[in-house]
């Protein structure tokens, strides 16, 4: 074998399938239920932070008294990928962003604090639990 063949095999041996698994995850769940990544009718907070996303100046003077306001690593991200993208394709952006940052954080976490098998195991019950 030449010094390149080793070279990509030691690159092919370092990475990390699991990550694979977790970025698809919400791929999959997306296909067996399309309607996780919206927002519910019933609640009230999702709304206002919407609102936060496309009125951001409007929204923070008139919550600037609430919990609301204090959501700033969700609203500006938010704004500002609603400014980039119409509002559908900004809703999928936002949170398969955030889920992906979350889902992989964890297991990266606990990967090099408790095991790989265990960091894979709980980073996908988080991605499928409901309320997440």
């Amino acid at each position: 074998m030449n010094e390149k063949t080793i070279a990509l095999k030691r690159i092919v041996n370092k990475v990390d399938y699991n990550l694979l698994i977790l970025i698809i995850l919400p791929l999959v769940i997306l296909s067996v239920n399309k309607t996780w990544i919206f927002t519910p009718i019933n609640t009230v907070d999702p709304w206002i932070y919407f609102g936060h996303f496309i009125r951001f100046d409007q929204y923070l003077k008139a919550f600037s008294d609430t919990y609301y306001t204090t959501r700033l690593p969700w609203i500006i991200p938010g704004h500002l990928i609603y400014e980039w993208f119409p509002p559908l394709v900004a809703n999928y952006v936002l949170h398969l962003l955030f889920f992906n940052i979350a889902t992989v954080s964890l297991y990266l976490t606990l990967k090099y604090t408790i095991s790989q098998r265990a960091a894979l195991f709980t980073s996908v019950l988080m991605g499928c639990h409901s309320y997440f």
